[in-house]
């Protein structure tokens, strides 16, 4: 999965408070904020991806991966029940047999990128996402 690096600075009064919470206030303020941006990517990749079916559009999640004090790690992209997604951001060969040796190339799907564009596209929204979504999280967790 691709990823986006936010590194918010200039926020010193944000950041004095996010320090001042316990582990797991700090932990959940800082998921909701992450997750409010990752949402913008997840939206816009469902958007650009082709809906022959929808279901890849619909399998498109956002999960934590890992969160802790200072930091949170989600994922982006399809489901395992659309693990073709895959091959629709990145084509893939065309090939008929199944044994390795009778294998044949027939030719190659072209990709047809739709998380990659999201993600890029949307670098400046996710960040001000991220940094809005703390800024009121934090506002509200430390009144």
């Amino acid at each position: 999965m691709a990823s986006i690096t936010v590194k918010i600075e200039g926020l010193d009064n944000l950041k004095r408070k996010l320090e001042a919470l316990e582990d797991a206030a700090a932990a959940d303020v800082l998921e909701e904020a992450v997750l409010a941006g990752a949402r913008i990517v997840q939206e816009d990749a469902s958007r650009r991806v082709s809906k022959r079916t929808g279901k890849l559009a619909r399998s498109i999640e956002v999960e934590v991966k890992e969160k802790s004090r200072g930091s949170v790690f989600v994922a982006v992209g399809p489901t395992k029940e659309a693990f073709y997604g895959k091959f629709v951001e990145l084509g893939h060969a065309l090939v008929r047999g199944s044994k390795k040796a009778k294998k044949k190339v027939l030719g190659h799907v072209p990709a047809r990128p739709f998380l990659r564009p999201a993600i890029d596209e949307n670098e400046g929204k996710v960040k001000r996402a991220i940094s809005n979504a703390l800024r009121a999280a934090l506002e509200r967790v430390t009144k």
